[in-house]
């Protein structure tokens, strides 16, 4: 069976770790769903580690770079990156953060882009050929 290119934008790691909630374990079952092929890039590594890092929150630490860790890196070493990110977020309305992951998800081959942003905000709106932008986002139930 073949896998599925996925890039994992950083709030699926944070809610991995942080949260023992739906959105949580959803978080937790995708970044180790053995149907998709992970892909990250140093722009998670700047996201996610620095202040862990720098607070000494060692068992976050060790989870971030173990998951990073086991996903393959995206090569972003020049402009073109930077590049296609400033033409989608200019498309899309998209923050710079957003448009950077988007940009390395489009560079490693990505099919899919896994995000737990709602559905009505910007990135779950990004209409990309060849990439599908998916929310694991659960409406609070009243």
């Amino acid at each position: 069976m073949a896998t599925t290119r996925t890039y994992f934008d950083t709030c699926v790691y944070i809610n991995a770790f942080r949260n023992n909630d739906t959105i949580g374990a959803l978080s937790r079952r995708a970044l180790t769903d053995g149907n998709r092929h992970g892909l990250c890039s140093l722009f998670l590594h700047l996201e996610l580690l620095p202040k862990p890092i720098y607070y000494k929150k060692s068992h976050e630490v060790e989870f971030m770079k173990t998951a990073l860790g086991s996903f393959e890196l995206v090569e972003i070493g020049d402009q073109q990156a930077a590049k296609e990110a400033i033409r989608i977020a200019e498309r899309h309305g998209l923050s710079a953060m957003d448009a950077l992951h988007l940009a390395a998800a489009i560079r490693g081959g990505a099919a899919e882009f896994l995000t737990t942003e709602a559905q009505s905000k910007p990135l779950c709106r990004v209409k990309i050929d060849g990439l599908r932008v998916v929310s694991l986002h659960v409406a609070p139930q009243p």
